[in-house]
């Protein structure tokens, strides 16, 4: 710790034993019945272990603490493809498809899986197809057992704040029964918090090991265009709606300050908060929160629908010459989080995700190529479309919120390959990611995200610029 305070040793070892089989197992009219099923063992290990400076607050401001955690999983899977009906009138073909999984977990019990769903070509050119499957997902480590980490939350506030010793409510019945609150009252005639009350909030983030599993619902419903007049051109569009229950949040700590001042102390998230007691000798105002702590729990709801795209056309001309063209489009129509339940959802559509639980809401996104090749040799330029954002959730001053603006950005990278050899068993390849090396957006402390010591928002927008790779591969 001495030579190395930054210094963080991560593991996580993971094993695995599985044994799977597929194929036939018996014929009808329209073909044959395949299967796949398996079974499965899994074992997953984590550490993470702070220097003691790091732990001590005292590399990066914040203290961090060690998590050690692991955890086996058994499993078992069936899915199967049942051909219905085949070369009849209106009925190319019609399968039906079905799986389902079953899991048992030594933290969280047995969960279940499965999905069924038609596959339906009226005729060669043309495809539908529908799924509707409803999925698990056991927590991970870190939001089992996560060590507390150290953080300092802003906006928050005190129901208490401004209580005199009339001030009518149940609220205000409650903070008057509090000694630090009742003595300031006495003394000022009302209680107040200061800005450094305000500013000296501190709180922790850990796991929680009672948390559940998440449950998914899930339709999928989309037509798949195969054009015979046009052999090299595949397309399709689908409509898929994703709900998402029990899932895995913080306690939002303003809920919690709020909750327990309503149920006049016996709600049990009065336990994540630490309250000034008289005669402490801290710079503080008695009766004010400097501690409010949050943790893992199974809250809240997330719902997602929109619109996927995708289209494909490669053609061969003169002396072996090659083009190919695709793009994949995601339009989003809804993405929104309801914290716990009885909140108001938040919608999350063209707004990034300051919180970090729903991810970067972009209204539109897409993503091209056109691949040229003649013989061994291809080249293949790709763009990445984002559509512009705003970051204003949470942002309440209105002279700031225009200014909260992020620009629709294009990416564009390229690739280059050449395969020798009689068999391409030899390849040399190089790349530029982000050719026109373009900087991300500036996400600055008035915006809403708030992002402390990046200044964007380095998990959605390219932070690195141009990066140009090479390599050689060998196939033995």
């Amino acid at each position: 710790s001495t030579l190395f305070p930054y210094t963080t040793l991560f593991r996580s070892p993971y094993r695995q034993l599985a044994a799977n089989i597929t194929g036939s197992v018996f014929s009808l009219p329209a073909g044959d019945v395949m299967i796949a099923t398996g079974l499965e063992r899994r074992w997953e290990e984590s550490a993470e272990v702070y220097s003691a400076d790091t732990q001590a607050g005292n590399t990066m401001g914040n203290a961090l603490s060690n998590t050690f955690g692991d955890y086996t999983v058994n499993e078992a899977y069936v899915e199967a493809i049942v051909p219905i009906l085949s070369d009849m009138p209106a009925a190319q073909t019609l399968d039906f498809e079905a799986a389902a999984r079953v899991g048992d977990y030594s933290t969280v019990g047995s969960v279940f899986s499965w999905k069924a769903g038609l596959n339906w070509a009226p005729i060669e050119d043309v495809r539908f197809r529908a799924v509707y499957s409803v999925a698990t997902r056991a927590p991970n480590i870190g939001e089992l057992y996560q060590g507390a980490s150290q953080t300092y939350p802003t906006g928050l506030t005190d129901p208490c704040d401004g209580t005199t010793a009339t001030t009518p409510g149940a609220i205000a019945d409650y903070c008057r029964t509090l000694p630090g609150v009742a003595q300031q009252i006495a003394a000022d005639g009302t209680f107040n918090y200061t800005l450094r009350d305000e500013q000296s909030i501190e709180g922790e983030e850990s796991g929680n090991p009672n948390v559940g599993e998440e449950e998914a619902q899930t339709w999928t419903v989309g037509v798949v265009f195969t054009p015979q007049f046009a052999p090299n051109f595949t397309a399709s569009i689908d409509w898929f709606q994703i709900q998402v229950d029990d899932a895995i949040t913080l306690i939002p700590r303003q809920f919690a300050i709020d909750q327990c001042a309503a149920t006049a102390g016996a709600s049990p998230y009065c336990a994540l908060q630490v309250r000034e007691v008289p005669g402490t000798p801290r710079p503080r105002t008695p009766g004010t929160i400097y501690q409010i702590n949050s943790n893992f729990m199974n809250a809240a709801s997330i719902k997602t629908t929109g619109v996927d795209l995708a289209a494909a056309y490669s053609f061969d001309f003169m002396n072996d010459q090659r083009l190919r063209f695709t793009i994949n489009y995601t339009y989003l129509d809804e993405l929104t989080l309801e914290p716990l339940a009885g909140q108001p959802p938040r919608n999350n559509v063209g707004q990034l995700d300051g919180d970090g639980r729903l991810g970067a809401g972009f209204e539109h996104r897409a993503n091209a190529a056109v691949t040229y090749g003649i013989g061994n040799f291809s080249a293949q330029w790709r763009m990445n479309y984002l559509s512009a954002m705003e970051d204003t959730i949470g942002q309440t001053d209105p002279d700031l919120i225009p200014f909260n603006k992020i620009d629709a950005y294009l990416y564009h990278d390229l690739h280059l390959r050449m395969d020798l050899g009689a068999d391409r068993q030899y390849g040399v390849y190089l790349g530029v990611d982000n050719v026109f090396n373009k900087k991300p957006p500036v996400i600055n402390q008035l915006m809403a995200s708030g992002i402390t010591g990046t200044e964007t928002a380095a998990d959605t927008y390219d932070p690195i610029g141009r990066f140009i790779y090479g390599g050689v591969q060998l196939k033995f």
